[in-house]
């Protein structure tokens, strides 16, 4: 038996706890979106730039560019490797009318898919 995974880790300035297992599990969120919204505008921007490349290695995320009318993004990473990556999107696009929408989105596909994660993102900021 893992004895990690009944282990339980207090998430920071909360009074609810997330499993260490779902913590240092690889989770699947979609990240995709809309080509034509100011989300998509702004994922388009992070493909066609070299944000996505310098940010996440291959094995972390799957989509394309442009699918049809949608940009698909799904990463594949651990919770605070997802919270880390919607931080520097945040920093790096600031000003990008796209941002808020980009990053309320992922995190709200997030707590929908894991909803054992929803005070661990509330804690990081996250939930819009």
């Amino acid at each position: 038996m893992n004895l990690n995974a009944q282990a339980a880790v207090p998430v920071a300035r909360s009074a609810g706890y997330v499993s260490a297992e779902l913590l240092n599990s690889v989770i699947s969120v979609n990240a995709s979106q809309k080509q034509h919204t100011p989300a998509g505008r702004l994922l388009g921007r992070m493909y066609r730039g070299s944000f996505i490349d310098s940010t996440v290695s291959r094995d972390e995320f799957s989509g394309y560019d442009h699918n049809g009318g949608e940009h698909t993004f799904r990463l594949h990473m651990k919770p605070a490797d997802i919270a880390a990556f919607l931080e520097l999107v945040e920093e790096t696009f600031a000003s990008h009318d796209g941002m808020p929408g980009f990053v309320a989105s992922v995190t709200a596909r997030a707590v929908e898919k894991y909803p054992r994660l929803a005070e661990f993102f509330g804690a990081k900021g996250k939930v819009h």
